[in-house]
């Protein structure tokens, strides 16, 4: 017989059939599914599935750019032409579908559902094979087509076969023509990272055997969608038994294999798979972790089996199971292990998350500086609350507003004595174990008790501020000045007038850039020049503050002008508060129904006058005569004011609230040795 006899092949282990039975006209509906980087991938793996380790993607392009042709070729076992009917079985009964627990806990065999053979459907017209068997010790070749337009057929169940010399060995080369949806860039691209995404766990499942696949002739480098690799060496102790560790993280999702264990025998060859803990947790931690050891030579991964009775019912054969000490020392590590290699991940996931959602607005703003620790403790919680449960906030959970929605209403717990409820909000989402539960109680606990460290830490600073600011207004050997000591500790602390004040302008600003910048903050847009008719105009604040309320729809402003502690208060400065007002009451834009304007005149002492105290008392009627009230119609009021009486009211409110918080920083600490214990303690996995 010569290498190019044809062979009149009669095999008798199979009944041959042209006629692919499809089950139904939904063939073309479920092929369609399929993008064509998912119909290159089924290819792939049916080239694995037959027991390849070298697969070469190649295409050609025509005189125009277009493909002409794409070509799978795999050095696997082929396909027996006497197997074509088993091979090519009724659709969606394949051999391979059949064996379920293989395919769930073994990366081979992978194709299921007898898909692969047609989903070229999704991107060519024809299919054509060439396969290489082996038979009887010796090579045979044949062909098998198949076109889309007539799925349910093939030709090669009598097609000539032809036997070739042995040395060239067994192989499958499938070329797809009549090309659609694809193109060279296409397959550089986007078909290319979808098979990174494929297979990297399986080239890395097998490169010590050197599994590889390529793209006309250059390697895909399975490395490039690593994140983060190790090598682990594990030791049962009571046993001796070695375990050496591979883990990776990868950089992406992985298309359809989850994240799992791998168990491999001292051959290099895959025993058994399984998910792991920290499988499909929502958080983005995407890991393969490969254990090899001579332990798995001899291993059954069924629940249960007699260590006197094998599967093969070889009595005096020993099979290490599930139920093994060294077995369940080794997944026990490997979970401690992920759990600490997920934290940092969980830590910048949670960081990320944050950003994004302060970025997209989705966090309350900080209206003043009373709202700064309550505001990162809402953050912290939830940072914790991800690293607890990152489903919670799936990225295709919610959308913007829902998000928002969420987030305002842990924001309103927080500020309330409801903070319990956040159990019922999180439940309603996704439910906790006993452990998470816990977790999040000691989150919450410690997150307030670290607000209120924050807020006691801002007010005694502010103490601080105040001492100083008492220092330099009533030390006459300073001889302080205006501008260079008074107004440069306001510009940074005005706070000192109230808490929700934005600062407009300062450090002898004139009227119009003042009021330009005042219409920006309100309304935003582009800047734009002011310009006033007002004698006055050139006239400079020392500090112009303005605060919104979205609440009343309310815009209230103040306007402060600061005298040095040497100078005594009297008309003449009271006069130059009134010219402010006049100068902005001269223009419309700066008095809405919903403006009003406060202006201040602060110093140390009135003047022996009596002008300032008569002012005083002719508008006490209005019931602010303790405030220093001398001016009050409409929308405007006018304030002179002593630096004693300011300092008074702001040591006032910090001193009611900072017992107030003591209390509740002592009562939250009592479980707790200090700040850090229970830090830990909500922390630790």
């Amino acid at each position: 017989m010569t290498n190019s006899t044809v062979l009149k092949d009669s095999l008798a282990e199979a009944i041959v059939s042209d006629e692919i039975q499809l089950g139904g006209d939904g063939v073309k509906s479920i092929l369609s599914a399929y993008s064509p980087q998912e119909s290159i991938a089924e290819y792939i793996w049916n080239g694995f599935d037959a027991g390849a380790t070298s697969i070469d993607i190649s295409y050609e392009e025509n005189e125009l750019g277009s493909l002409r042709s794409i070509t799978i070729a795999d050095n696997g076992s082929g396909i027996p032409q006497g197997l074509l009917s088993v091979k090519f079985k009724p659709f969606h009964e394949s051999e391979k579908a059949l064996n379920k627990t293989d395919s769930r806990h073994h990366s081979l065999v992978h194709g299921k559902n007898g898909v692969g053979r047609l989903t070229f459907f999704t991107f060519a017209n024809i299919a054509r094979w060439t396969t290489v068997y082996e038979k009887s010790s010796k090579l045979y070749k044949y062909d098998i087509e198949i076109k889309s337009d007539d799925l349910h057929s093939y030709t090669g169940a009598h097609s000539p076969v032809s036997e070739i010399p042995y040395e060239q060995g067994t192989s499958t080369k499938v070329t797809f023509e009549g090309i659609r949806e694809l193109s060279s860039g296409n397959i550089e691209t986007t078909v290319k990272q979808y098979l990174l995404q494929e297979f990297c766990w399986f080239l890395g499942l097998f490169k010590d055997k050197m599994f590889s696949i390529s793209i006309n002739g250059s390697p895909i480098d399975y490395r490039e969608m690593i994140a983060d690799e190790r090598d682990e060496k594990i030791i049962h102790d009571a046993t001796s038994t070695r375990f050496d560790v591979k883990y990776i993280q990868w950089k992406k999702k992985l298309n359809k294999e989850f994240s799992r264990y791998y168990l491999i025998d001292s051959t290099g060859k895959e025993n058994y798979k399984s998910t792991t803990l920290l499988n499909n947790k929502g958080d983005k931690f995407y890991h393969s972790v490969y254990i090899k050891s001579d332990y798995f030579d001899m291993f059954s991964y069924e629940d249960k089996i007699s260590h006197d009775q094998s599967p093969l019912q070889n009595k005096e054969q020993k099979f290490n199971s599930k139920q093994d000490e060294e077995f369940k020392y080794v997944i026990s590590e490997m979970n401690e292990y992920l759990r600490r290699m997920r934290s940092p991940h969980l830590q910048k996931m949670a960081d990320d998350l944050v950003d994004r959602y302060e970025k997209d607005n989705v966090i309350p703003e900080v209206n003043n500086s009373w709202e700064i620790p309550r505001n990162n403790e809402l953050k912290a919680l939830i940072k914790g609350i991800y690293q607890i449960q990152p489903k919670i906030f799936g990225e295709s959970a919610s959308n913007i507003e829902q998000k928002k929605t969420f987030v305002h209403l842990l924001n309103a717990l927080l500020d309330s004595n409801q903070r319990d409820q956040v159990y019922t909000i999180i439940d309603a989402v996704v439910r906790l174990d006993a452990q998470e539960q816990k977790q999040l109680a000691d989150l919450l606990k410690v997150n307030k008790l670290d607000a209120i460290i924050q807020t006691i830490k801002m007010i005694q600073d502010r103490y601080v501020t105040i001492d100083a600011l008492k220092a330099i207004v009533f030390s006459n050997d300073f001889n302080s000045r205006e501008v260079d000591h008074v107004q440069r500790v306001l510009d940074h602390n005005f706070w000192v007038f109230g808490e929700e004040y934005n600062l407009v302008s300062s450090t002898e600003v004139k009227f119009e850039k003042a009021l330009s910048e005042y219409l920006y903050i309100l309304h935003g847009g582009k800047k734009q020049s002011v310009s006033m008719e007002s004698p006055d105009k050139n006239k400079e604040m020392d500090l112009f503050l303005c605060r919104q309320s979205l609440e009343n729809n309310r815009i209230n402003n103040l306007v402060i002008e600061l005298k040095r502690p040497s100078v005594l208060l009297g008309e003449d400065e009271v006069s130059q508060i009134k010219r402010y007002q006049r100068t902005i009451f001269s223009d419309p834009r700066f008095n809405g129904d919903n403006t009003y304007w406060d202006f201040m005149l602060i110093g140390n002492r009135y003047d022996t006058s009596g002008y300032i105290e008569g002012e005083i008392d002719t508008n006490k009627g209005h019931g602010e005569k303790e405030k220093g009230l001398i001016f009050s119609k409409d929308n405007c009021k006018i304030y002179v004011r002593k630096w004693s009486d300011i300092f008074a009211d702001v040591e006032c409110r910090h001193n009611f609230l900072e017992d107030k918080l003591k209390t509740e920083r002592d009562r939250l600490a009592s479980d707790y040795a200090n700040a850090d214990e229970a830090t830990e303690r909500a922390i630790k996995k």
